[in-house]
């Protein structure tokens, strides 16, 4: 069967369409996949840092993540959950740290500097 030139255009078009999608998608594979690395490498500098509290909190993200983080974008959970193991993780870390500053203004080393 032969191809008409209109027919062979279109083709053509939807061919050049269809690769300018796949190297879009690509690149948003490609920048998810470094920005998971690097929220994983930082997870795990909290870890060293942060107690037991905020380990938890992010071993929540991580499965919750690890759960729902390949579906398509249709299935996935509403960005608010998303925002609230955020959330959970820093109001973890922050509590944490005023602890620590508390231990400290409170500890012989805190109170000879001032």
């Amino acid at each position: 069967m032969k191809c008409t030139a209109s027919t062979q255009q279109a083709i053509a078009l939807l061919t050049e369409h269809l690769d300018k999608v796949v190297k879009r998608k690509e690149r948003y594979i490609e920048g998810r996949d470094a920005a998971k690395d690097k929220l994983s490498g930082n997870f795990e500098m909290a870890r060293l840092f942060f107690g037991a509290s905020t380990i938890q909190a992010i071993a929540a993200f991580e499965a919750f993540e690890k759960k729902n983080g390949n579906e398509v974008l249709e299935k996935l959970p509403p960005l608010d959950e998303w925002r609230a193991h955020a959330s959970e993780i820093f109001e973890s870390m922050k509590k944490e740290i005023r602890n620590d500053e508390s231990k400290l203004a409170a500890s012989p080393l805190g109170s000879a500097s001032r």
